[in-house]
């Protein structure tokens, strides 16, 4: 829907220049930073981390406590506690602990 309200959770935290669209939803605990760009129409969870100058299409989910990394294009939504980077972005696993 064009046009809708646009909510933001609580403790949510927004850096500099970050465009927001219409009607999107954030969740609680989020994180982003400068120069995102999440397009309308879309729904992002809680505890969201999306990294400096990533951009979100429209009309997707960002599950919760998903990671966006820095500078990826997300055109396809990310499932709940995924990490996705690159353009286009992909899922991919978490490293290995180093002993």
């Amino acid at each position: 829907m064009y046009g809708g309200f646009t909510k933001i959770g609580d403790d949510t935290k927004i850096d500099a220049l970050v465009y927001i669209a219409h009607n999107v939803r954030i969740g609680r605990h989020c994180e982003i930073a400068g120069g995102v760009a999440i397009g309308g129409s879309r729904t992002i969870g809680d505890e969201v981390w999306v990294g400096l100058n990533a951009t979100v299409s429209s009309a997707l989910t960002v599950g919760s406590r998903a990671f966006i990394g820095l500078g990826s294009v997300v055109i396809r939504a990310v499932p709940e506690g995924q990490r996705v980077f690159g353009n286009p972005a992909e899922i991919r696993p978490p490293r290995e602990k180093r002993t």
